[in-house]
């Protein structure tokens, strides 16, 4: 029987880390007055701020749904 052990404390810690980014950034957008939207390496939307339906009178869901 052979064991191996993989050491994922640094793993780990960046995954923390990236999360309460993520965390920080979507707090501010969800909260700034400005329409915020994040776009995927391939062009596809990961994020829009709420403020966009004050902005074009659209929801956020609504962008996802029909981002064209």
């Amino acid at each position: 029987m052979v064991l191996v052990f993989r050491d994922q404390t640094e793993e780990r810690k960046a995954e923390k880390a990236l999360k309460e980014a993520e965390q920080r950034y979507r707090i501010v957008a969800d909260f700034t007055y400005d329409w915020e939207y994040w776009e995927g390496p391939e062009g596809n939307l990961i994020y829009i701020s709420p403020s966009c339906h004050r902005v074009t009178g659209y929801s956020p869901e609504e962008f996802v749904a029909r981002p064209d």
